[in-house]
C-alpha cells in the first residue's frame, strides 16, 4: 500500500468491546483497493495508539467507523461506546480528519461467512468486518455521487 500518493486514503474501524478491527482503502477516480490490516486490543489503549500511528503513516483523510445499530436501525448502548471511542481518538489526533459512521449491522456475521468461504477456519474476523464497513461506505458514497 503506497503511503505517499495522490490517492484518497480511508481507514475503517470495527470497534468491539475487546478489539478494534482495521482496514484501509486507497482510492482514486477509477478504483478502490481495500486491504484488511489487523485487529488491535482495546486494553491499555493499544488500539488507540495503533490507529493514531496508521492515520499519520498513511495520511488518512477520512475515518469510517462502523456503528452497531439494531436491526430496526435504532441505536443501542454499544453505539454510545463506539461514539465515545471516536471522540477520545479525535482528541488525540493532530490532523484534520473527517469521521463518517456507517451502519455495520451483520458485518461480523458476513465476515465470518467470507472467511469460511475462503477456507479459513480462523482469521481476523474484526479486520474483515472493517473491510465490509468500508465496502458499505463506498457503496453508499458511490450511490450518492450517481444521484448528482
Amino acid at each position: 500500500m503506497e503511503k505517499n500518493s495522490n490517492k484518497t486514503s480511508l481507514l475503517a474501524l470495527d470497534i468491539g468491546s475487546k478489539r478494534v478491527g482495521v482496514a484501509i482503502c486507497n482510492r482514486d477516480r477509477t478504483q478502490s483497493v481495500i486491504i484488511p490490516l489487523r485487529s488491535f486490543s482495546r486494553s491499555n489503549q493499544e488500539a488507540e495508539r495503533a490507529i493514531i500511528n496508521l492515520i499519520s503513516e498513511y495520511h488518512i483523510s477520512t475515518l469510517i467507523i462502523g456503528l452497531p445499530l439494531n436491526e430496526d436501525h435504532t441505536e443501542n448502548a454499544m453505539c454510545e461506546q463506539v461514539r465515545n471511542f471516536a471522540r477520545r481518538l479525535m482528541r488525540r489526533v493532530n490532523v484534520n480528519l473527517q469521521i463518517e459512521f456507517v451502519d455495520e449491522y451483520g458485518s461480523t456475521y458476513e465476515a465470518s461467512e467470507r472467511l469460511r468461504q475462503f477456507g479459513k477456519i480462523t482469521g481476523d474476523i474484526d479486520a474483515q468486518a472493517a473491510v465490509i464497513i468500508l465496502e458499505e461506505y463506498l457503496r453508499l458514497h458511490n450511490s450518492d455521487e450517481n444521484k448528482k
